[in-house]
This record gives structure tokens, sequence and C-alpha cells, in this order.
């Protein structure tokens, strides 16, 4: 299925839902428009298979368009409020922690490591 078609059992699927969703937002803030809205969304579903389809493509597009800015809206709280002082605080108390730094001649970046294996160090390689 195309992604611009919507298929008329979908659009029933969505408008049961936002009705739904609009009876139990009536059970929480106690507004008598509510119900008529849920009622309205029900009887377009059933009635008017091409308005709902309509209205369904609307709310599936405004709800793709809150999904990316709700996303981009996170991922840069969670970056700015987190990540940041935490790597700020770890650079002020960690010299290298990549080890960038070059050592020696200051050629390269290839630290040395003297070890020889050993048959021990196979046995358990992880």
């Amino acid at each position: 299925m195309e992604k611009n078609r919507l298929s008329e059992h979908k659009a029933l699927e969505t408008l049961a839902v936002l009705s739904l969703a609009a009876m139990v937002f009536y059970l929480v803030f106690k507004l008598n428009a509510l119900i008529y809205i849920a009622a309205a969304l029900l009887a377009i579903a059933l009635f008017f298979k091409k308005l709902a389809v309509k209205i369904a493509r609307l709310w599936l597009d405004l709800s793709e368009l809150i999904g990316r800015i709700n996303s981009y809206l996170l991922l840069g709280i969670i970056f700015y409020l987190f990540l940041t002082p935490i790597s700020l605080l770890f650079r002020m108390f960690k010299n290298d922690p990549l080890c960038l730094k070059r050592e020696g001649s200051g050629k390269t970046y290839w630290s040395a490591r003297d070890h020889e294996f050993t048959q021990k160090d196979l046995e358990n390689l992880w």
C-alpha cells in the first residue's frame, strides 16, 4: 500500500481511536462537547467514508509532524541538559580522556604496548 493512500478500514480505525480519546478526555475534564465530538467522529467514520479518509489523513499527517518536532525537541533537551554538563565536568577533571595528546616525539599517536602474549591470554578472549 502506498504511503499517501489510506484505506477505508484504516480511516475507520483512526477515527474510532480519536473518538475513544475524546471519550477519555470527557471522563477526565467533564466537557460535554467532547461527547458530541466522539459521536460525530463515529458517525463520520460509519456513514461518510470519503470524509473519514480525509479526516484520518489530516490527523495522521499532523501526528507525523508533531512526532518529528517532539523528537528534535526531546533530543535537544537531553543533549543540553544531560550530556553537555556531563562532558564539561568530565573535561574539567580528566586531562586527556581519548588519549589524543602525542607521546614522545610528537610525530605519532601510536602508543607502544610491550606485552608478550601467553597461552593464558588466549584462553578466555572475552
